[in-house]
């Protein structure tokens, strides 16, 4: 009787699974129709076999995987510097009175500037190494993540809290019992949606100052227009963005704690 409902589920995913690639798949044909319908086009957009054939080429020779390396370690450390530092000071702007009126101003007055802004500065400052791109992650991851906090610190029910002031007055017990866990929801979003963000920044810093990682082949690529090559590297950030939100969601289902993630990528 069992495996009456578990075969009704794999039909239901398989289902979820055509759909979710019936418009993929078309862009794709209607991408390659072009492509081959006009010399001029594919030119200046390849066709998707162009780009399966640039991206063969650099797994073959190696250069993708060093430059995947490559990004993935400095998106990967600017995010954990990221959550280390903007999940704590977003808990105590959430509950400590003056440290809130200290820090919100700073980061309404420096949230609104476009985080390129800040690429030309990071490379003034700390030239095109290490440095500067985990300064640009960590500026365009660390909004998302503090926000994310800081809601669900200021959102955690009074009643929990004077409830927990009524039966003791242990400030300890406070925190560990009742804001806490009401911020973890906020920190597994922020965390959840800086990794993504994280990537794309690193990206974007690779893009005008470095001398390695996918957003440094994709520019050179264009220098020497190569679009099949330019194509090949952007298929390569999606993927590994959405490789990245999927481990991340898994992750956060096996652990004791069972918070959900975000309901837009989980």
């Amino acid at each position: 009787m069992s495996s009456v409902p578990r075969a009704a589920a794999h039909r239901a995913s398989a289902r979820q699974l055509s759909v979710a690639l019936y418009v993929p798949v078309l862009l794709v044909l209607l991408w390659q129709w072009l492509a081959a319908s006009s010399s001029g086009i594919r030119s200046v957009i390849s066709s998707p076999l162009d780009v399966a054939r640039a991206l063969a080429v650099g797994i073959g020779d190696g250069t993708v995987a060093t430059d995947i390396g490559a990004s993935l370690e400095r998106a990967l450390l600017g995010w954990l510097i990221t959550v280390a530092v903007a999940t704590p000071l977003a808990i105590a702007a959430g509950r400590v009175r003056w440290v809130g009126r200290l820090f919100l101003p700073l980061v309404d007055l420096l949230r609104p500037i476009s985080p390129i802004a800040w690429i030309p500065l990071a490379v003034l400052w700390l030239g095109i190494g290490l440095a500067s791109k985990l300064l640009v992650v960590f500026i365009v991851t660390f909004f998302v993540v503090f926000l994310n906090v800081y809601d669900a610190v200021t959102r955690v029910p009074p009643v929990l809290q004077n409830v927990c002031r009524t039966f003791t007055r242990s400030r300890t017990f406070l925190w560990l019992h009742v804001i806490l866990p009401g911020a973890m929801q906020g920190v597994v979003l922020g965390a959840q949606y800086g990794l993504t963000t994280a990537w794309g920044g690193v990206i974007v810093a690779e893009l005008v100052g470095a001398n390695s990682g996918v957003g440094f082949r994709m520019l050179a690529a264009a220098n020497q227009f190569e679009p099949a090559q330019v194509i090949a590297n952007m298929v390569l950030v999606g993927a590994i963005g959405l490789a990245l939100n999927a481990l991340f969601v898994l992750a956060c289902r096996r652990t004791p704690w069972r918070v959900a993630v975000g309901k837009a990528n989980g």
